[in-house]
């Protein structure tokens, strides 16, 4: 088994240690998604992807749409399947995504509207890791177009997406588990190998590059951040802007790691990240019911921030035929 770090073993809590000494393998903790007992659902083909959409038990007066990218009733939950980025690279699934969430606003201005009271303004991007990095640019995309977004939900996200990363900006958790520094440096190389190097620092494809008036225009944000993983010193540092700029922010940090809110069977801090996570959804649902609709001004096609932008002209084409 591997060894792990005594300065992590010292902030690391007792259930997650006992959890962890059980392990044989901690480049590869073992996490599992819970699916949904008894509700009723329909797989959907989107482009190269599929979504799953979960359907409530009853109709409220105002429906709120979560769109979940992976990595409570009254409301439609939707998870993403997209293909990895280690196998079609990062611009690929930011295209792949796109192309979802799209969908998913005409569904609510049509069929769903009529059969749930759904509106594309009350849609909810929710992702962990990278697809809470692709929730936050999309969001961001889209509040440059006036499409207006409900919220982000954001657990534990890669803020910066940048291969080329300075040596040793973990602080404290460069000898942490399950993430490591050599397996997420090696998967940004992958997913963003032979790219061009404009693309791998645009604000599209990185959070950290993201100009102060595009995030003022960010919906409302819901953060988790993990202490014990190494992304938490990116995660402090874009929080910290998110709240300058003036974005609706709230947010909550667990001695957990990476992935943490996967681990809600076996640590506290687990459960506490999915409570969170489900208080959070519950807030969103009472906000739509109580607030009025709101109809943005329409940017015109000319304007309009293309999710293109640094892409391929081959992926450009692939986008337009989605």
């Amino acid at each position: 088994m591997d060894t792990i770090a005594e300065s992590i073993l010292q902030r690391m809590p007792g259930d997650l240690r006992q959890y962890l000494e059980k392990q044989t393998n901690l480049d590869d903790i073992k996490i599992c998604e819970q699916e949904p007992a008894n509700v009723a659902s329909e797989v959907i083909q989107v482009g190269n992807s599929r979504i799953k959409v979960y359907f409530p038990e009853f109709l409220p007066a105002k429906m709120v749409v979560f769109l979940h990218f992976p990595g409570d009733s009254g409301s439609i939950h939707i998870a993403a399947d997209y293909p990895s980025a280690l196998v079609t690279g990062f611009r690929q699934i930011l295209t792949d995504c796109s192309a979802i969430v799209e969908y998913v606003r005409q569904r609510c201005m049509g069929q769903w509207k009529e059969t749930w009271n759904t509106d594309p303004a009350r849609i909810v991007l929710s992702g962990s890791s990278a697809g809470a990095t692709l929730a936050i640019l999309l969001a961001a995309i889209m509040s440059q177009n006036h499409e207006l977004l409900y919220g982000i939900i954001a657990v534990v996200p890669l803020i910066d997406t940048d291969p080329n990363l300075a040596a040793g900006p973990w602080g404290k958790n460069e000898n942490t588990i399950g993430l490591t520094p050599r397996r997420l440096l090696a998967d940004l190389d992958t997913a963003f190998r032979d790219k061009d190097p404009g693309f791998r620092v645009h604000w599209h494809n990185n959070p950290r590059k993201m100009p102060d008036d595009v995030m003022k225009k960010l919906p409302t944000v819901v953060m988790v951040l993990a202490k014990l993983d190494i992304l938490y010193p990116s995660q402090v540092k874009f929080k910290a802007r998110l709240e300058d700029h003036g974005v609706n922010l709230s947010w909550i940090e667990v001695d957990g790691l990476h992935q943490v809110k996967d681990m809600d069977r076996v640590t506290a801090a687990g459960r506490e990240v999915r409570q969170y996570i489900l208080e959070a959804s519950r807030e969103f649902m009472k906000r739509a019911a109580c607030s009025r609709d709101r109809r943005p001004e329409l940017v015109p096609e000319s304007q309009r921030e293309p999710v293109t932008r640094g892409l391929s002209p081959y992926d450009v084409h692939r986008l337009s035929e989605l």
